[in-house]
């Protein structure tokens, strides 16, 4: 589900404004984004093909199963350690009649010592002046039907897809 960042963001690079977002893992607001001042505001979705188990911008796995909202700004229950995550072995997106789909595959390996369920998957953006990173916010989180369960020393693929649908 895309938070409202997501739309204040895209908010803000529309309307070359400032925006105030709630910074990922933190839960504090702050103002993050001047679109007229670095021309970024279009690469929101660049992130999806980089991983990250840091704090840094990318696609973050979780073990959260709460129901996803627009108002998250972090995942439930998020994964640092123990597992592998390879950027994007295929990377697409598509314009068609229908609307814009920007799809990744990832390889995910467990290097823990027990299995690893993964249930909640989120993409985060980092948004800058200049060079300087201001912070990463959450933009979209899914909460999975159907966890994907890694068994020890080995490796799955999660697919993350997000559509925008043109209204009909």
């Amino acid at each position: 589900m895309l938070t409202k960042n997501f739309y204040k963001f895209l908010a803000a690079a529309g309307g070359s404004k400032g925006i105030s977002g709630v910074v990922s893992g933190k839960g504090e607001t702050k103002t993050a984004y001047s679109a007229s001042s670095s021309g970024v505001a279009a690469q929101f979705f660049k992130y999806l093909y980089r991983v990250n188990l840091t704090d840094g911008a990318g696609v973050w796995l979780g073990t959260g199963k709460t129901p996803a909202t627009s108002d998250d700004y972090a995942l439930e229950s998020r994964i640092t350690s123990g597992v592998t995550i390879s950027n994007p072995s295929d990377y697409s997106l598509t314009l068609n009649d229908d609307g814009v789909h920007l799809s990744a595959t990832y390889g995910i390996g467990n290097t823990n010592s027990a299995p690893v369920e993964i249930s909640e998957i989120g993409l985060t953006s980092e948004l800058k002046i200049g060079t300087s990173t201001v912070d990463v916010f959450l933009i979209e989180r899914t909460v999975l039907e159907n966890p994907v369960v890694i068994p020890v020393g080995e490796s799955r693929q999660v697919t993350y897809t997000i559509s925008f649908r043109y209204p009909k």
